[in-house]
């Protein structure tokens, strides 16, 4: 710098070449040659060792305790999707043990019935597991439904209506909870089940003589399940039929005892539903699922002429 031609560039004085000589002794920043980033920190640790030794502790510490927060992490979703995977695995294995007791026919035949006891009290306290397990995770929210409301069937199969009662309730909640939770609206999957144990606590309450409560139920299951009917959807449209007669027989029994008129004209207009359906599905269907609407057409004229 100070042989530099251009007059502009050179020191100004001796005592700015002075000031820069002592910058130079001092590790500090010099005027004849721009320091570089990494010049200026090591030279400013070491006028300052005892702040450059902390400073670099605490940046280890930064990085140490990062190093464990994103393992940490890693091992918590790890440790997650383990549970997930495990409790969907449980599931589907009682699940099939439930589904093959309730509808194997052979299991109904006289004699057989004690050991049909014993598998769905199997299958009852697997559920019971997989809910005591699990009860305080919210993202399995939908999975603990599902299990609360075939606990509900199989305490209902067992005869155990009170017991049943409690369960579908807790079903409902459960999903309810998770719907306002999440504030979206009902999909399909949760409108199903919401539909399903809502008809069976209506069933459930009927068989308890408790006709009102019923009511709310039934009127519940055909607001969720006509939000998934379809006319491509030959089960859901059974279902909805079935929903109608049970709200329909259930508003003939309290118009019968209130006596009002106008209750059995609403309770007709729900039995009147329910046939049309099945009419409609009997064009549509052929086989085993047409003897079913045959059937179920039948027993719905037999209940509605009791």
């Amino acid at each position: 710098k100070c042989l530099e031609k251009d007059p502009d560039r050179r020191y100004p004085s001796a005592a700015a070449l002075a000031d820069d000589l002592i910058h130079f002794i001092q590790g500090r920043p010099v005027a004849a040659r721009p320091i570089r980033q990494y010049e200026r920190l090591w030279r400013w640790a070491k006028r300052n060792p005892m702040v450059a030794t902390l400073s670099s502790v605490a940046t280890g510490l930064l990085l140490t305790v990062a190093a464990v927060s994103t393992a940490a992490a890693i091992r918590l979703e790890t440790a997650q999707r383990e549970t997930e995977a495990s409790l969907l695995q449980a599931r589907d294995t009682v699940n099939d043990l439930f589904t093959s007791v309730s509808e194997e026919m052979l299991l109904n035949q006289p004699g057989m019935q004690e050991l049909r006891k014993d598998l769905l009290e199997k299958a009852r306290y697997h559920y019971e597991r997989m809910i005591e397990r699990h009860s305080q995770d919210d993202s399995l929210s939908g999975e603990l439904a599902m299990a609360r409301y075939r606990l509900g069937r199989i305490d209902a199969l067992l005869g155990r209506n009170d017991p049943a009662i409690d369960a579908y309730q807790e079903a409902i909640r459960l999903l309810e909870s998770l719907t306002t939770r999440t504030g979206e609206e009902v999909d399909n999957e949760t409108a199903v089940v919401l539909a399903d144990a809502s008809n069976a606590l209506g069933e459930a309450l009927l068989k308890s003589g408790r006709a009102h409560e019923a009511q709310a139920a039934f009127e519940r299951a055909i607001e969720m399940r006509e939000c998934i009917a379809s006319e491509a959807d030959l089960k859901s449209r059974r279902k909805l039929a079935n929903i109608c007669m049970n709200l329909g027989l259930t508003l003939h029994q309290l118009a019968r005892d209130a006596d009002v008129a106008d209750q059995f004209v609403l309770a007709n207009s729900y039995l009147d539903r329910a046939d049309r359906i099945r009419q409609d599905l009997l064009r549509d269907v052929d086989g085993d699922v047409r003897l079913d609407i045959v059937r179920d057409r039948g027993m719905g004229n037999f209940n509605r002429a009791k």
